[in-house]
């Protein structure tokens, strides 16, 4: 049900951006413009992928999730340089969805039978009601945490004209969110075992 909601929120959220993008609310600049809807459609395969690892998780085969993303990774990094060299930036548009659609199909666990599953699907709204009580609290810390994360972005863009200088910030961010690697890797690891325990707080602390 999860997998299904998040595909299907993917729509009304991809149409919303499109017209942000379209009245100029996104950037001014119009090469973005032109080249942004087609890069907001990685949302998909992004959404796809999150509950996916939701999945590994859960179930504990975080080894497996490793080494998989791993070798994913390596091989997006190489077509993105591959195609970024060659087609600019059309090239890395068309590559970057590629390669996210390549590791949906990569990390499969959840993707078997979903076409029948949606078929099949019926709809109980206290299902929705059970995951939005446990689920809003989190999608507003992550929706506090990305306008944060990503206001000097929005601001540089409308504040600085020229666009080298822009690259230039874009550039020491994406070094400085390096660091980024080891907190994130220790939460993914991390987060079913605190889940599991989290009913009672004596092995809740001795999982920490």
């Amino acid at each position: 049900l999860s997998m299904f909601i998040g595909i299907i929120s993917f729509i009304p959220i991809y149409l919303v951006l499109l017209l942000l993008s379209k009245v100029a609310l996104i950037s001014k600049d119009p090469e973005i413009i032109r080249i942004f809807p087609y890069y907001a459609l990685f949302l998909l395969p992004l959404v796809i992928q999150t509950m996916q690892l939701a999945y590994y998780q859960a179930i504990r085969e975080l080894k497996k999730m490793a080494i998989i993303q791993f070798y994913v990774k390596f091989i997006s990094v190489v077509l993105i340089l591959v195609s970024t060299y060659l087609f600019k930036l059309e090239g890395y548009v068309a590559i970057i969805y590629i390669t996210g659609f390549l590791s949906v199909f990569s990390l499969k666990k959840g993707l078997k039978g979903l076409l029948s599953k949606f078929l099949n699907l019926r709809f109980k709204f206290q299902y929705v009601k059970t995951m939005w009580k446990l689920a809003k609290y989190a999608l507003i810390a992550n929706l506090v945490g990305t306008i944060l994360y990503t206001t000097d972005i929005y601001l540089i863009n409308y504040l600085i004209k020229d666009r080298t200088e822009v690259g230039y910030y874009m550039f020491a961010l994406t070094i400085i969110s390096v660091y980024q690697i080891i907190p994130t890797s220790i939460q993914q690891v991390a987060f079913p075992f605190f889940s599991n325990k989290s009913d009672n707080h004596v092995n809740w602390l001795k999982a920490y």
